[in-house]
């Protein structure tokens, strides 16, 4: 893995002091990384060039994944009151460092795989640590009541998308929610409808809003339902929520992990892995 920035940008001045007004409102530091590849994923994407635009959409639609999943947790009960948090590979804390706004009383860690996000989000207050490109080398100083990972599983891919499901629900107390997002039916059709796997699974290494990244570890994945299900099964997790679309064109897949002998029926039973793969492949067939 490649982590060194191939093209160094600099963000205007006057756009860091637009998304400091926008911090300034709610106590939060709008200070942005150089760096920050879904800061330059949106401005390059976006058709109005004005700067500050970008710095104070990067800001509020940070704060808006931050309350969404806010109230998307509540909603699923975590196992304890004061519980806490971890955001799953980070990037340089879009969301991280909305989370104690949007939860006040938790504790919350943010984890990424480079370095000078971690140091960049320890700057502005967010409790950080490495990461790992290996999924058994991540060793978090503690274990998480929720773990959250947004645009990750949804990048991975095969050889490395189940052994993180199975880093991760090792890394969650005892009744510890996780909650990733995937690309499911939505991107699928808007990917042209390729074809996966007998399991479910396309990856496409085309293309990464990541560069430092190679798009061999790090591309465009579909997952189809019946493939994340049995993902879970075979990790220990138990399927609690499915919201497809669940936010923008991604799916949100809530696990929570469990005790098998007290919750055997809980674990993806053989009937919904027939139905769901049936309904699959009656869609790759259409």
């Amino acid at each position: 893995m490649n982590l060194d920035m191939t093209e160094m940008r600099k963000i205007a001045p006057s756009e860091i002091e637009a998304s400091n007004s926008v911090g300034s409102q709610f106590g939060v530091s709008g200070l942005i990384h150089d760096n920050d590849f879904m800061y330059w994923f949106d401005y390059d994407n976006s058709k109005n060039k004005d700067e500050s635009l970008a710095s104070v959409r990067y800001m509020l639609e940070g704060r808006g994944l931050a309350h969404f999943f806010k109230d998307h947790i509540i909603q699923h009960s975590p196992s304890r009151n004061n519980f806490s948090l971890l955001d799953f590979a980070s990037g340089y804390g879009r969301v991280s460092r909305w989370m104690k706004e949007a939860l006040p009383g938790t504790q919350i860690f943010a984890s990424d795989v480079h370095q000078d996000a971690i140091s960049f989000m320890s700057s502005i207050g967010v409790e950080a640590f490495k990461s790992s490109s290996v999924p058994e080398e991540f060793t978090p100083p503690c274990q998480f009541d929720v773990i959250l990972s947004v645009s990750f599983f949804t990048h991975m891919p095969k050889p490395t998308w189940s052994r993180w499901l199975k880093r991760l629900e090792k890394c969650l107390n005892p009744g510890g929610l996780l909650v990733i997002t995937t690309h499911g039916d939505p991107i699928w059709h808007a990917m042209g409808s390729p074809r996966p796997d007998e399991d479910g699974f396309y990856f496409t290494s085309g293309y990464s809003e990541q560069k430092d990244i190679s798009v061999t570890e790090y591309g465009t994945t579909y997952t189809s339902l019946e493939f994340v299900v049995a993902r879970a099964r075979e990790a220990g997790l138990r399927v609690e929520g499915i919201r497809s679309p669940g936010h923008g064109n991604h799916d949100i897949i809530t696990l929570r992990k469990a005790d098998r002998s007290m919750y055997p029926s809980a674990f993806s039973p053989p009937t919904m892995l027939t139905f769901l793969k049936n309904k699959f492949r009656k869609r790759i067939i259409r």
